[in-house]
């Protein structure tokens, strides 16, 4: 690949190219010498860097090589080189400069999913908080006229108790555990946790609602079988209501009252 050389001659006009041609620049080489200063170098550093722009210095000698490299030039050259060397070391430069990059980008966008993954789940269960299950209905109704739908609501019978005997951390495992067998059995659906021991799944389609039964009482049976080891005696169980959009309601306060009547 041929390059074109663009040569600035002091540091206000090579800022002002690495601003003008931020998009274009590929590397910028520096030379360093004894008549240069080191404030002046670093100046062209940092806006290098703000742009993610690699740099090589060029030397004289092995003086101020740490330095610069410490300062954040990515590779360094002394004189007298070899065309060839400086061109490969401009090429190495640049991939390892994209892979760099390409590697800081991954990171910002593993951190954006994880955050928006943490903002959308319920911390202790890995379901939708009431937040995110609020807005996601909320989208529901918005994008249908007419909608239809399953609304679900699923308690823990006498989950109160078993906290007020045993203990909040007793009772965090029994809601992880109720959480993971909600995922395995409907987490194709809309899942969430509005607080407490308080379960809530949407369908959008209620042509399967005989399909959404049985997964219920296959959900209610495992529910069921969870087992504390230091408390055998612990016995859950849970109860559910289901309401049916439009016919036992076209809002989310209607169906959320529809279904919490049938828990009872």
């Amino acid at each position: 690949k041929q390059y074109s050389v663009c040569r600035t001659f002091n540091v206000e006009e090579t800022i002002r190219f690495i601003e003008k041609f931020k998009t274009e620049i590929s590397v910028v080489i520096l030379p360093i010498n004894e008549k240069i200063i080191f404030e002046n170098i670093d100046k062209i550093i940092r806006s290098c860097r703000s742009y993610n722009l690699p740099i090589i210095t060029i030397h004289s000698s092995l003086d101020n090589i740490e330095m610069a490299l410490e300062m954040g030039a990515l590779d360094y050259i002394q004189r007298p080189y070899i065309a060839k060397t400086l061109k490969n070391r401009i090429e190495n430069v640049i991939f390892i400069s994209k892979i760099t990059q390409h590697e800081k980008e991954r990171r910002i966008n593993d951190t954006i999913i994880e955050m928006k993954r943490r903002a959308e789940e319920d911390s202790l269960t890995g379901l939708l908080n009431r937040a995110e299950f609020e807005s996601r209905i909320q989208e529901f109704f918005y994008k249908n006229k007419s909608p239809e739908g399953i609304f679900i609501i699923l308690d823990i019978d006498n989950f109160k108790k078993i906290n007020d005997t045993y203990g909040h951390p007793i009772g965090d495992i029994i809601l992880k555990e109720i959480g993971q067998i909600l995922r395995d059995n409907l987490g194709e659906y809309l899942v969430g946790r509005l607080g407490g021991d308080e379960f809530v799944i949407l369908i959008e389609n209620v042509q399967i609602i005989n399909i959404v039964i049985q997964k219920l009482e296959l959900t209610c049976n495992q529910i069921a079988k969870i087992k504390i080891e230091e408390h055998p005696d612990i016995v859950v169980t849970c109860s559910c209501g289901l309401a049916v959009a439009p016919k036992d309601g076209e809002t989310v306060a209607e169906l959320y009252k529809a279904a919490d009547s049938a828990l009872y």
